[in-house]
């Protein structure tokens, strides 16, 4: 089992590109969420860390020892006409979630929350449960008025009982589910149109320190003339407008040396 995979690539990316951060609370993917993130180079700028919730009665301390979001998990809700068991304990897994999701966003700070709970096999508890599933919320705080609300919400029923199959697919369509999340938060732009456009109004910017091609000249030569650059002299910093670092194209830097006579180290700091 890959440790990532290409559905967290996308989610990081966006993040990153929207300047938007998150964590996550997750119950039977077993923290595969939360470690898919963190395989993603450059991660540490948008996820700020998260919970596995998984023994149901031991559930509250790691639920921010809310009692209201433990009882959410632990008290059965009252069936509906005709209910089943098994639809019974999905629509509680689907409560569970949203509060969850929206509970941590608002106490974490973050821009985004995912929240994943279900139940992925061998064995299941209610009757007429034989395969795996997961219910998954993602919230939102909203950037004007700081209010926290859930944006995204799914079941994600798998046609087998594989325990470990079911994990990385539950935790993918979490990835997904909040890539979604960050792209309609955007008006429904491309991921890439943001990042272009952001990149010309002095927005920040997010370094993956990229420490593998420190030591590959061929490919730091490579990147040379393309890169941004901070412009340090002893202890001080070149900054631009305001308290901004200012960032040069490398001609620019070129023509302030030859201007100067500074002599011209570089380091790579990340991409």
């Amino acid at each position: 089992m890959s440790l990532t995979t290409p559905a967290f690539s996308r989610l990081v990316s966006a993040l990153k590109q929207c300047n938007k951060t998150a964590t996550v609370v997750e119950s039977c993917c077993g923290g595969l969420i939360q470690s898919s993130i963190m395989a993603q180079p450059g991660s540490s700028a948008v996820f700020w860390g998260g919970t596995v919730s998984y023994n149901t009665r031991k559930a509250k301390p790691i639920l921010l020892n809310d009692s209201s979001l433990h009882s959410a998990l632990t008290e059965p809700l009252e069936a509906g006409n005709a209910e089943s068991e098994e639809g019974l304990y999905v629509r509680s897994k689907l409560e569970h979630t949203k509060r969850v999701a929206t509970a941590y966003c608002q106490q974490m700070g973050t821009d985004y929350a995912i929240a994943e709970s279900g139940a992925s096999g061998p064995t299941f508890r209610p009757r007429g449960l034989d395969k795996g599933f997961a219910a998954i919320a993602v919230a939102k705080r909203d950037a004007q008025s700081g209010e926290v609300s859930v944006v995204k919400q799914d079941v994600i029923r798998s046609p087998h009982n594989d325990r470990q199959s079911n994990m990385r697919m539950f935790a993918d369509a979490a990835a997904k589910l909040a890539f979604d999340a960050v792209q309609e938060d955007f008006g429904g732009e491309s991921i890439a149109d943001i990042d272009a456009a952001r990149q010309g109004d002095g927005a920040a910017y997010h370094f993956d320190r990229a420490t593998k091609l420190r030591t590959d000249a061929e490919k730091l030569s490579m990147v040379a003339k393309d890169a941004k650059y901070v412009v340090l002299r002893g202890g001080q910093s070149l900054f631009g407008d305001g308290w901004e670092l200012k960032l040069m194209r490398y001609d620019e830097v070129q023509s302030l040396c030859n201007a100067t006579g500074a002599e011209v180290r570089t380091t790579f700091l990340g991409i």
